[in-house]
């Protein structure tokens, strides 16, 4: 039966920062956990961490260059879509980042879904 304010589990909750105990009988140590990236990594599509990377890529390559010339080149601009048939800005535009934060939300939506 349950009463109000007290826990129905008998045991508490372990602490983040504690090993787990070893029983008295195994000799082997325990396998090692995997950090969160690793496990980001297992679960993350190929296809995404390949888009992730060549965004991070991309975001390097236009803040070591003329950043401006960059951005004029390939950031999405309708005039020069529509009136110039420049359509590789569609694509290219998608990979171009205006700042880090620009680029961490993109990458945390991306990673997401």
């Amino acid at each position: 039966m349950h009463t109000r304010g007290v826990s129905s589990y008998s045991t508490p909750l372990p602490h983040l920062w504690q090993q787990p105990r070893m029983s008295s009988g195994s000799a082997s140590s325990p396998a090692p956990q995997p950090t969160r990236l690793q496990e980001f990594l297992r679960s993350c599509p190929l296809v995404t961490l390949c888009l992730m990377l060549l965004c991070v890529a991309v975001f390097v390559y236009e803040n070591l260059s003329s950043f401006n010339a960059f951005i004029g080149a390939f950031a999405m601009s309708p005039a020069s879509v529509l009136g110039e048939a420049q359509l590789y800005r569609v694509i290219s535009a998608a990979f171009t980042h205006l700042s880090i934060l620009h680029i961490g939300m993109n990458m945390l939506s991306l990673a997401a879904g």
